[in-house]
């Protein structure tokens, strides 16, 4: 006989019977598996739990079978009873423990009356006496190394433990670690200058820094580090002055820290240059037309804007005194010039050098047609005189 083969009317009443307890499980089922599974799901998950007891836990939140509710409701309900006090027994307890914490912090800033305090350390269960002792195990207190500094300013410096022992309970085989820590040590930077100022040697040195934990391939780099570099323009300058190859120059330069990608440019940067007047006499002793003097001083940082100013000013305009002795010796007078010869005599290097020290070719013909002397009152009546008496 089975629910499939139903030969007779009672296998047949039966099955139906079977079939019907069935559809009604799924249905139920169906209904409260949804419930059960997302207030189990929430259970955390506890190392110390047996696995059994998890694995309910895990088969109430997705049940296996339709006969699985009815059992739970006969035969399983007390079982079902002691596995969620184990499950939630922790949580309970953490939430307490949460509240009592807040309730601490609470009270601690002022923010809740004592009285309250009282009550909620009371309804949980604590007495008086261990209820302030939780709240004073709750307080922010020293570390060990603050505890260890302060023993230094209130106790024996160099033995601090008498201090010490009164705030904190140590172990004292850990005592001297603890104090160890607390101790300053040394900086790399301190022993590399202990070394530079010879009041160690090379082999403390080198000790030192295996304590502070600089490796042995690390330390040779670490003792040339301490020493200092001069920057990049004091060695360029002691190198010119050694007279130094140009890659030694540029050598060094790199050394300065100065990338070398760019030490041909900080080279180029530091040379002294000559001084724009100086370029301005040098181009007019190669080129009066100062054909090459806007290149000339754009190198040494002169804006283009302004190297007109420069062109300009580049060929001078007498001083007012000299304009003054070329107009009453009739320089500017090109017919009286002519008549009393003023130009003869006039050597054609004397242009070319003039030009040379920025003077146009008409200043330069003005300064010589005045630099003749006219003959004084005296000479003139001598001369007179002279040319009556022949």
């Amino acid at each position: 006989m089975s629910i499939k083969d139903k030969s007779t009317y009672g296998e047949y009443y039966w099955a139906m019977q079977v079939e019907a307890s069935k559809a009604f499980a799924d249905e139920g089922e169906k209904a409260f598996a949804p419930y059960i599974a997302s207030m189990l799901q929430d259970i955390p998950r506890i190392p110390q739990m047996p696995s059994g007891i998890q694995s309910m836990i895990d088969a109430l939140a997705e049940p296996p079978d339709f006969a699985f509710l009815p059992y739970l409701v006969g035969v399983g309900v007390n079982a079902v009873d002691e596995v969620l006090d184990i499950a939630f027994d922790p949580v309970l307890t953490m939430l307490k423990r949460a509240q009592h914490r807040a309730t601490n912090t609470l009270w601690s800033r002022k923010k809740i009356t004592e009285g309250l305090w009282d009550e909620v350390i009371a309804s949980e269960g604590y007495e008086a006496v261990l209820g302030s002792s939780l709240y004073e195990a709750q307080l922010p207190y020293p570390s060990i190394p603050d505890l260890i500094l302060y023993s230094r300013y209130h106790g024996d410096a160099d033995a601090p433990f008498g201090e010490f022992e009164k705030w904190f309970n140590i172990s004292p085989r850990d005592w001297p670690v603890w104090k160890w820590l607390g101790l300053q040590r040394l900086t790399t930077l301190q022993v590399q200058t202990l070394f530079r100022r010879g009041l160690i040697d090379e082999y403390d040195l080198y000790e030192r820094l295996a304590r502070i934990g600089w490796s042995i391939q690390d330390r040779d780099y670490i003792q040339e580090l301490g020493w200092t570099i001069p920057n990049a323009m004091l060695l360029l300058q002691g190198n010119l002055q050694q007279q130094q190859s140009r890659e030694k120059i540029l050598a060094d330069i790199s050394i300065a820290d100065i990338n070398p990608k760019y030490a041909q440019t900080y080279l180029d940067a530091i040379l002294t240059k000559p001084a724009s007047q100086d370029l301005v006499a040098y181009n007019l002793r190669k080129d009066p037309s100062l054909s090459e003097l806007p290149y000339d001083l754009q190198k040494i940082g002169i804006h283009p804007d302004y190297l007109d100013v420069y062109q300009t000013l580049a060929y001078p305009i007498p001083p007012v005194a000299d304009i003054i002795t070329m107009a009453v010796r009739e320089a500017f007078y090109p017919d009286y010039i002519e008549e009393y010869g003023l130009m003869q005599e006039l050597p054609g290097e004397f242009l070319e050098y003039t030009q040379k020290q920025g003077l146009s070719e008409e200043w330069a013909k003005r300064f010589w047609a005045s630099h003749w002397e006219l003959p004084g009152s005296g000479k003139t009546t001598s001369l007179s005189e002279r040319f009556l008496d022949r």
